[in-house]
């Protein structure tokens, strides 16, 4: 089990906090100026909490900073649900390359760059598109921002489910 997106867009803030003073610490400490003294740590609150028990998080900036997910794209029921919440199109056609990428989410941008067949978007009137690499670092981030939302989807999925079985 992954920690909840929330905790995950959490501690990335609070990482990129923490690098940021380092960076600041390493120039001073090179430059002299840092006389063993620590810059001052920012508090960071968490930027999103779940309004409601079946609340969706809708900030995409805040969605590309998960990367940890445990969702089952194989599971028929977690995909209706997904398709009821309006958020199963994000893995695009199921059986298609982009499906691959959002069913197992093992698969790394490496992977992705390096896979031919998304180089060419799809045929239209007998021509197809070439990506260049700015295009496929676009659809790499839809890519995570869809995985994203598919985990946000799983956990109220989950806890859904739950209450449903409790309630039996």
């Amino acid at each position: 089990m992954v920690a909840s997106i929330e905790e995950q867009i959490h501690q990335c803030l609070i990482e990129t906090e923490e690098k940021r003073c380092a960076l600041i610490d390493s120039d001073n400490d090179s430059n002299g100026l840092g006389n063993g003294k620590r810059t001052t740590r920012r508090k960071i609150q968490k930027p999103w909490r779940r309004r409601a028990p079946q609340s969706l998080c809708q900030e995409i900036d805040l969605l590309s900073l998960v990367s940890e997910y445990d969702y089952d794209l194989h599971d028929s029921r977690f995909q209706e649900y997904c398709a009821s919440r309006g958020v199963l199109h994000v893995a695009g056609k199921h059986g298609s390359g982009y499906w691959e990428y959002f069913s197992d989410f093992t698969k790394s941008d490496t992977e992705f760059f390096s896979d031919e067949s998304r180089r060419f978007a799809q045929e239209v009137g007998g021509k197809r598109h070439r990506y260049s690499d700015d295009d496929l670092k676009s659809l790499w981030r839809i890519v995570i921002i869809g995985r994203a939302k598919l985990q946000d989807c799983w956990e109220i999925y989950g806890s859904s489910r739950g209450a449903i079985e409790r309630v039996r």
